[in-house]
């Protein structure tokens, strides 16, 4: 199925969950928000959030410097 990601259109495997797109970028979930349509998704929700098709996810990704 395809989603928006990060403005660029992706292709996701069914049932892929907002977690799942996390790793799969390389990313590490504990350092990143999540967006779905435009509705902020609670870290411990990241598992159990089952994307569908055409949704607008984005993602951001904290950097610490000093």
């Amino acid at each position: 199925m395809k989603i928006i990601c990060n403005g660029e259109e992706r292709q996701v495997a069914e049932g892929s969950t907002v977690q799942s797109i996390i790793v799969d970028l390389g990313l590490e979930p504990d350092a990143v928000v999540a967006e779905c349509d435009g509705a902020i998704v609670r870290r411990e929700a990241y598992e159990t959030t089952v994307l569908q098709e055409g949704n607008a996810v984005e993602l951001i990704r904290f950097v610490g410097g000093g």
